[in-house]
């Protein structure tokens, strides 16, 4: 009688440093080769970049993880687990995620008028929507494809392989750790560290990548929202309101999950 295979719990440590390597290489490759398809099409720049985010999460982020956890035969529920949650987790995951990126835009401005950091303006440009096609595109890309493959790599692949060598709450900020040096973008450090940290505990304390992906999609859309919609005017006009407002939101939110039984 054939042996079955030996099942990893998770994939090992020492494969972080394959696969972010891995992660840059194969987002490169398919930035480049949708660009020059693009191209060849004839398609407008701004369109090429809007419509750039999805693929470029699937195959440069999505892909490399979960096929690096085949490779390492790791247990898909114990690396990438994606089991239920009530929808009153979901709510609070939600509100309190809506409480902290309010509180994150004014340390936001705050780090980058201290340090002289301004946000690039060709990002800002990219996320700005003139069409309906556009708003597609950028939903598509940089509210769901971003969530779901970003939360795979790091608080699935990532914060999964660490915790089994480091427990949950090095791993936790470890991952947020990778999460903010991935980016590559020092404008957005404190809210990449703070919202990895937070993105890491919302795993931990729902065993499930549902609530941070799901609050991974809320922090992005409210970007979209800032940039389009509400722009720098409301929140410097409205910040006596909306920083209490964040604050309530988030400590409700946060509350009624670290309640929840883990």
């Amino acid at each position: 009688m054939a042996e079955t295979p030996e099942i990893a719990s998770t994939p090992p440590l020492w494969s972080l440093a394959v696969i972010l390597p891995m992660v840059l290489l194969f987002s490169a490759i398919a930035s480049l080769g949708w660009h020059s398809a693009a191209a060849a099409l004839g398609l407008s720049r701004a369109l090429t970049s809007k419509a750039a985010f999805t693929l470029i999460e699937t195959l440069g982020i999505l892909l490399p993880a979960l096929g690096l956890g085949q490779i390492f035969k790791a247990d898909p529920e114990a690396t990438f687990p994606m089991k239920r949650v009530g929808a009153q987790a979901v709510l609070a995951a939600i509100a309190a995620t809506l409480g902290l990126s309010t509180l994150l835009t004014y340390l936001q401005d705050v780090y980058q008028k201290a340090f002289g950091f301004p946000y690039p303006e060709s990002l800002i440009e990219i996320l700005t929507i003139h069409t309906p096609l556009d708003a597609v595109l950028l939903v598509a890309g940089v509210v769901l494809a971003a969530a779901l493959c970003e939360e795979v790599l790091f608080r699935g692949y990532c914060q999964s392989a660490l915790q089994a060598r480091f427990g949950p709450w090095v791993a936790i900020l470890l991952t947020a750790l990778l999460f903010a040096a991935f980016h590559l973008e020092p404008a957005g450090l404190p809210t990449y560290l703070l919202l990895g940290a937070w993105l890491g505990w919302l795993r931990h304390a729902g065993g499930s990548l549902r609530l941070p992906i799901l609050a991974h999609a809320t922090n992005n859309l409210l970007a979209l929202v800032q940039v389009n919609i509400l722009g720098e005017a409301f929140w410097t006009a409205n910040m006596l309101l909306i920083l209490p407002g964040g604050l309530l939101l988030a400590s409700v939110g946060a509350f009624h999950l670290h309640r929840m039984p883990r």
